[in-house]
């Protein structure tokens, strides 16, 4: 697999970001749900600076990501080829009229 971004896929970069994204997202969403039931007490301080750290990491990544884009080509749309095709065409249409 390559690092950069080629027409018909995106590179290793590319899905790399967009996976630790995700999984910083899901790390805030769990963090915060065990925050919502954490007492007052000891580590309630140190584990309140946790989200910081993360919403910078997010906000860093966010950043590098649009300069990562800005600086890649788009992969074109991936269209549908092949003998199965049709059948998909007509298996979408199907099950959008139900």
């Amino acid at each position: 697999m390559q690092l950069l971004d080629c027409d018909k896929r995106f590179g290793l970069v590319s899905i790399a970001n967009h996976w630790l994204a995700a999984l910083l997202i899901i790390g805030m969403l769990g963090l915060g749900l065990y925050m919502a039931d954490l007492p007052k007490g000891p580590w309630k301080g140190p584990t309140v600076r946790h989200p910081q750290i993360i919403r910078l990491l997010m906000l860093m990544l966010g950043a590098a990501r649009i300069g990562w884009r800005l600086g890649n080509t788009w992969p074109g749309p991936a269209g549908m080829r092949g003998p199965g095709s049709l059948k998909l065409r007509v298996c979408r249409i199907c099950y959008c009229w139900r």
